[in-house]
């Protein structure tokens, strides 16, 4: 990950690379556009004003690749293809915002835990640990084998063991996952229109299907959406095996990853009118339909469900209390992930885990809560909280971090 500040005034660029490097983002000043190109390989987003020394932004947008992002600084500038016009007025911790709202759920979350350690003393970056001690850069990827084992690896310094546990770079790897969820995903509307995938279909590449469907008040119909008709016997087939399962409709809450990009399918989990909680999928043809049961007195409000390339965690979830639960395999436990407490609708939450940990971050109005818990039994290990200042600017807003909808707000 590395962000370019790019302005024709060498000094501005001096400043906005110093305030993303206080976030945790590894960043670099320009005055020209060639100094980006020639680190092009290295670049992921590029900040800019208007007119660089050697050329303008859209030339330099032209000789990116496309997947560079670039947001231009430069108030009143036309909307041009490829690139975001950042609004006017805007401080230099929003600026940091936007730009991790840019690089990534991991990126950006690596960054916020790396604030937690690192701070900027005179022109050079100190990476510190609680206590106050001091370290390098390369030491400070050491702390932290499985969060940095890409660079260790790289590097030909991934440790033989960790915590006395014999571990492989690929093992660290398959154990790896990142989770982020923001109040956008849970507020925003849904069509009502999903799709479910052959789960074993024995192909190595999963495959969308041929039909769709949508849950109704007394079940689930498939549509076929080459005729437009409702596949009645598949319907009947799925509704009359959830049904001696034990679901109640209508289904009052659901979560599933209908796509083929991915290692594999786990379908669906929902919850059914008496909000208790099942596994739906599709195998061979047939429905798999699990009840899952819940610790006494959990009554969930929203669902996750995860598909992590280790297969450990099927899902998450969330009570009326907003505690947060794993849903465990093989065996469908259903375990309290430490004490942390994420409330879907208002908050933001990002998990990366790792073979021995994972990091909680659940970013609220007021503080940043960061969790350490034990990946084995998701037990708490820490906590750090950061309290943060008001991050709102008054005025008219037609758009919210919280919701898809455009309309008129005052913040």
């Amino acid at each position: 990950m590395l962000v370019a500040a790019v302005f024709s005034n060498a000094e501005n660029a001096r400043k906005i690379a110093d305030s993303l490097a206080r976030y945790g983002i590894r960043a670099i000043a320009a005055a020209s556009g060639s100094a980006v190109l020639r680190q092009m390989q290295a670049v992921t987003l590029v900040v800019c004003g208007a007119r660089l020394e050697d050329m303008t932004a859209p030339r330099l947008r032209r000789m990116l690749p496309a997947e560079i992002p670039m947001l231009l600084l430069a108030p009143g500038a036309p909307q041009l293809a490829g690139i975001e016009n950042l609004p006017a007025g805007l401080t230099r911790a929003q600026l940091c915002e936007i730009v991790l709202h840019h690089i990534g759920a991991q990126e950006a979350l690596v960054a916020r835990a790396k604030r937690a350690m690192i701070r900027r003393g005179g022109k050079e970056l100190e990476y510190l640990d609680r206590r106050g001690n001091r370290y390098g850069q390369r030491q400070f990827d050491s702390l932290l084998p499985l969060f940095y084992a890409r660079q260790l690896v790289a590097d030909g310094r991934f440790p033989d063991s960790i915590a006395g546990r014999a571990v492989s770079p690929r093992e660290a790897q398959a154990a790896t996952f990142v989770f982020r969820s923001t109040p956008q995903d849970v507020n925003t509307p849904v069509s009502g229109i999903r799709f479910l995938l052959e789960s074993m279909s024995g192909r190595v590449d999963l495959a969308m299907p041929d039909d769709a469907f949508r849950l109704t008040a007394s079940g689930i119909e498939f549509i076929d959406m080459a005729s437009n008709t409702v596949d009645t016997a598949k319907s009947a087939l799925f509704t009359g095996t959830m049904r001696r399962k034990g679901v109640r409709f209508p289904v009052a809450e659901i979560s599933g990853n209908p796509s083929a990009r991915k290692e594999y399918d786990e379908g669906y989990v929902l919850l059914d009118a008496d909000r208790r909680l099942f596994h739906l999928k599709m195998v061979q043809g047939r429905p798999y339909v699990r009840a899952v049961g819940l610790p006494e007195g959990v009554r969930p409000e929203h669902l996750f469900i995860t598909e992590f390339h280790g297969r450990r965690t099927l899902a998450l979830l969330t009570d009326a209390e907003n505690r947060l639960y794993a849903v465990t395999m093989p065996g469908y436990g259903v375990r309290r992930v430490g004490t942390v407490e994420f409330d879907p609708r208002h908050e933001a939450m990002s998990i990366v885990g790792t073979l021995l940990n994972w990091t909680v971050c659940v970013e609220g109005a007021a503080a940043e809560r960061y969790y350490a818990v034990s990946a084995d039994d998701l037990s708490q290990l820490d906590t750090l909280v950061f309290p943060l200042s008001d991050r709102h600017v008054p005025g008219l807003s037609f758009t919210s971090a919280t919701d898809n909808y455009v309309r008129p707000r005052l913040r």
